[in-house]
């Protein structure tokens, strides 16, 4: 399993190293085995690895720990324990190889220059919720990939039980995730509402409840509007397009601080409250998964009064770095609410475009586009998904629903390996229907679902 990269300015990282971790005698020296800490061990110590590796293992009471967890140079160790003061380290931390830290103890920082302390390490914080989700997936994928060695393309009812056992294994670690996230990004929240910020807050606040909201098409016609209305650079203007800035006018600028500066500090706001709001997502999601593979033969699940167009959002933003490299057009028309599972409404929409994006790419379309449109009548809802790449011929489209079914070299083409038979599967559940079209210009899936 590779290191989680780290996303966070190297500036900033050396800033932190500067004036938190140059105390020469608070380093912390390990042989390749060595324990950092044991679960459930009383720690208030954050430290920075400076060389090496530390791994985090979760004891689930089975032969084999659950790793949950990798930090390399320059990436923190005891985030959780230290910020939240539960004193208690939640996985044991192990050196895979020789390594050398540096820490930091809480009791230096209390009081006064506690708040100071959460502001330098916002970002810190924000870096560890995201690298340790990118870390759960990227586990939960490579599981896959050795379980597809495994399953033979006619027995699903072993499918389904060799999936239950990943699901089990993976929920340790992956409820640690959920619970923390939720936890840290309360704090966050409640430090950014109570600190001098209060100018810029409603952005964050924005971005924490919605998201991003805009496709790029959008973003892209509301910079245009903003550059020429309000005569601001195309940097500053491409920022409020994205925070969809809805106010009549900008906000006043202090002595010490440009119009440019100012938009720049509302973008920064939101940008984190975004962040944070789609780990918050995709965590969820995460569970609900687990929870899906588990019951995969079983009883549907709970279902409740949902907003159709809510769950294709949430399906865009787990898709975020994949939609990124497409040009996307969201038309949502005006739906009633559906009684579903809204985690079961994601999947389907995440396996459809993600699809259809990975063809285009695939296929080198110079100019790939997705367009989603929703719209509803007297019998149900229509759910069109299109894409201008590569034709799906006849006898292939004949199949594309069947389990195990890829046209990929060398592997599956969803989740477990059921393709889209699994989006058949839920479209079936809710007495729906899924239709495909392709052409040499267009492929669209059309999903049609009555209002019960």
């Amino acid at each position: 399993m590779a290191v989680p990269q780290l996303h966070i300015d190297p500036d900033l990282i050396a800033q932190l190293k500067l004036k938190y971790f140059a105390d020469k005698k608070k380093v912390k020296h390990l042989k390749k085995s060595d324990y950092l800490m044991r679960q459930n061990q009383k720690n208030s110590r954050l430290y920075i690895v400076l060389q090496g590796l530390v791994a985090g293992f979760l004891d689930t009471g089975s032969e084999n720990h659950q790793e949950i967890f990798r930090s390399g140079k320059n990436m923190f160790v005891g985030v959780h324990s230290f910020f939240s003061k539960s004193d208690s380290a939640y996985a044991d931390l192990i050196a895979l190889e020789d390594s050398k830290l540096a820490y930091i103890e809480f009791s230096d920082y209390e009081g006064a220059n506690e708040a100071k302390l959460y502001e330098d390490f916002v970002q810190v914080i924000v870096n560890e919720l995201s690298s340790r989700q990118v870390f759960a997936k990227d586990a939960m994928l490579e599981k896959e990939a050795a379980m597809k060695k495994l399953y033979h393309s006619d027995k699903l009812a072993t499918l389904g039980q060799m999936a239950a056992g990943l699901a089990h294994e993976l929920n340790n670690a992956l409820g640690v995730i959920n619970g923390n996230s939720e936890w840290i990004a309360q704090q966050i929240y409640n430090r950014f509402k109570n600190s001098e910020e209060k100018a810029v807050f409603s952005y964050f606040e924005k971005g924490y409840e919605n998201g991003q909201l805009l496709s790029s098409v959008e973003v892209r016609k509301k910079k245009k509007q903003f550059e020429k209305q309000l005569k601001i650079s195309s940097s500053s203007a491409k920022h409020l397009a994205q925070i969809d800035f809805d106010e009549k006018s900008l906000p006043a600028t202090s002595v010490s601080e440009s119009l440019d500066e100012l938009i720049g500090r509302m973008h920064y706001f939101w940008e984190i409250g975004v962040a944070i709001h789609d780990i918050l997502v995709a965590s969820k999601h995460g569970v609900h998964v687990l929870k899906s593979i588990k019951q995969l033969s079983a009883a549907d699940q709970a279902r409740h009064e949902v907003e159709l167009n809510d769950s294709i959002n949430e399906a865009l933003i787990l898709l975020k770095n994949v939609v990124k490299h497409v040009d996307l057009d969201f038309k949502a028309g005006k739906i009633p609410t559906l009684v579903a599972n809204n985690g079961e409404l994601v999947q389907i929409w995440v396996n459809i475009i993600k699809n259809g994006c990975e063809s285009m790419i695939t296929a080198g379309i110079p100019e790939p586009k997705i367009q989603i449109k929703t719209s509803a009548n007297k019998k149900g809802v229509t759910i069109e998904i299109s894409n201008n790449g590569p034709e799906i011929p006849g006898n292939v489209k004949q199949k594309i629903f069947q389990p195990n079914f890829t046209t990929k070299k060398g592997g599956l083409s969803f989740g477990l390996g059921l393709g889209l038979s699994i989006v058949q599967r839920l479209v079936d559940s809710y007495n729906g229907a899924i239709e495909v079209e392709s052409n040499s210009k267009e492929t669209k899936f059309k999903i049609k679902i009555p209002i019960s």
